[in-house]
């Protein structure tokens, strides 16, 4: 009696083996892996089964480091080809993508890179900080839109209510805290000049938002502005947020808040006041 044909489970866990390898499958495939494969495709005279599959394992590879490096121009640049490429493939080797949509290709990657040991320190910190700006450059991209403020119904807030009063804030504003300058890299690159790979560290306190012209917009905020903000977005009542940014005493810079609000306002990153 035969062999029972291989299940559908089966036969696509043996199909992402192999396709994700990262070596040819000529020389990395199993006897058992290619008995198995010969089982399943039906070879032509050009190519047999295997030479088939690594069509597809090269296309793997090839598909998604150049979705990776449009997204991540900036780290791409950093790294130089090697090593971005090596990445790419530690990447995909310890996190296969999860879904269909190459956009969520990247998110992954800032927490890959906290552990990922095969850079030099200084290349890896710089690593990290790109990795952080240009994935929240794609998630705000695609962030779901919200209704613009209501002015008038905040306006008629009794005064008592605006110590435990919670903000609301656009689902695409991004608050960054970072060690180097990344956006500087990137502005550099967008404008199609070719930056020297020396990046001295600079806190930098971004905010990132898409605003309705439908583009991606970052400022740089003040250390006690970035403080306030930061926690607001985190849900804290505005007094508490106060009271939390005053005790880590942000430098020695007056506060503003009422210049902040309106220059948030204004940017439309607030979108509802709830008390």
């Amino acid at each position: 009696m035969s062999e029972a044909p291989p299940t559908l489970a089966e036969l696509q866990a043996l199909l992402a083996t192999l396709v994700r390898r990262d070596r040819p499958l000529d020389v990395s495939a199993t006897e058992e892996e290619r008995a198995a494969a010969h089982a399943v495709i039906a070879g032509s005279e050009r190519l047999d089964a295997l030479g088939q599959l690594e069509i597809h394992r090269e296309q793997y590879w090839l598909r998604h480091r150049d979705a990776l490096r449009e997204d991540l121009p900036a780290l791409a640049y950093w790294l130089g080809r090697e090593p971005f490429d090596a990445l790419v493939r530690a990447y995909l080797d310890a996190t296969p993508p999860s879904s269909f949509a190459l956009r969520d290709l990247p998110l992954g990657l800032p927490a890959f890179l906290e552990r990922y040991d095969a850079l030099d320190r200084d290349v890896s910190e710089v690593a990290r900080a790109i990795v952080r700006f240009e994935v929240a450059l794609v998630t705000s991209f695609d962030a779901a839109d919200a209704p613009a403020l209501d002015v008038e119904s905040v306006r008629s807030l009794p005064e008592d209510a605006w110590p435990r009063a919670r903000l609301r804030f656009h689902p695409t504003l991004a608050v960054l805290d970072l060690t180097h300058p990344v956006h500087e890299l990137r502005a550099a690159l967008r404008r199609r000049e070719s930056p020297v790979r020396e990046l001295p560290p600079r806190a930098t306190r971004l905010a990132l938002w898409r605003g309705p012209d439908r583009r991606l917009h970052e400022t740089e905020l003040e250390p006690a502005e970035h403080a306030l903000l930061a926690e607001l977005v985190r849900d804290a009542p505005l007094e508490e947020a106060c009271t939390r940014v005053a005790a880590r005493a942000c430098g020695s810079e007056a506060w503003d808040v009422a210049r902040w609000f309106e220059a948030w306002t204004r940017r439309g990153w607030i979108v509802a006041v709830d008390v």
